[in-house]
């Protein structure tokens, strides 16, 4: 990969947030996350350093910062979940929506694709993974009405949660040019799975 990726020319120089990250997770999974410099993603994007230095701390914030904001608006959703929705129901519609939020975004899959893959961003996707786990099981704490001793049927119940909709998210017949389908389909997919899980929301680890 040549040190400085050319710009087409005519094209105009990247001038949002939205148009760095979208140069940046192509040229990353063209050529590789760690072999991406942001010096490339600039130059590519036809603006300075200073100008990807406006919108995002490192290369790193170019990926993750979308799933900052996911986990912000799971929290949100939770809080607003009223005690009467079943726990496994309030769980689904948080992925649900939260995700109906992320996808809006035009390359959600790609970013999916790309922490799914990369070795330079294991680390810090398993700390996120990690986060969105800690977001539902703190939830499922915290309903009035919690028992004490069912923390970690919770954190099995959230962890559960995160590896149907990571292996969702895999499937190769997925398209980011139809995010509708794919919230339809993961509706229909993860809310009676939540519905078979429930009983953990409630049982006692052994003594």
């Amino acid at each position: 990969m040549p040190d400085q990726p050319n710009r087409s020319p005519g094209r105009p120089r990247a001038s949002s947030q939205a148009e760095i990250e979208g140069t940046a997770i192509h040229l990353f999974l063209a050529h590789g996350y760690d072999e991406v410099t942001v010096g490339q993603i600039a130059a590519a994007c036809g603006v300075g350093r200073a100008t990807f230095f406006r919108y995002f701390d490192s290369k790193a914030h170019v990926v993750f910062y979308t799933f900052d904001a996911v986990l912000e608006s799971m929290w949100t959703i939770l809080r607003a979940a009223g005690p009467r929705r079943a726990a496994d129901q309030a769980i689904a519609d948080c992925v649900i929506e939260s995700t109906r939020q992320a996808v809006a975004n035009a390359i959600w899959l790609d970013r999916f694709v790309l922490l799914d893959t990369s070795p330079g961003l294991r680390a810090g996707a398993a700390e996120h993974w990690s986060l969105w786990v800690r977001v539902l099981s703190d939830y499922l704490n915290q309903r009035p009405g919690a028992r004490a001793g069912t923390e970690i049927p919770h954190a099995a119940f959230a962890a559960a949660v995160r590896e149907i909709y990571i292996e969702f998210s895999r499937h190769p017949a997925n398209d980011q040019n139809d995010p509708e389908r794919f919230i339809r389909e993961l509706d229909a997919t993860l809310r009676p799975l939540c519905r078979t899980l429930a009983p953990l929301l409630t049982a006692r680890p052994p003594s």
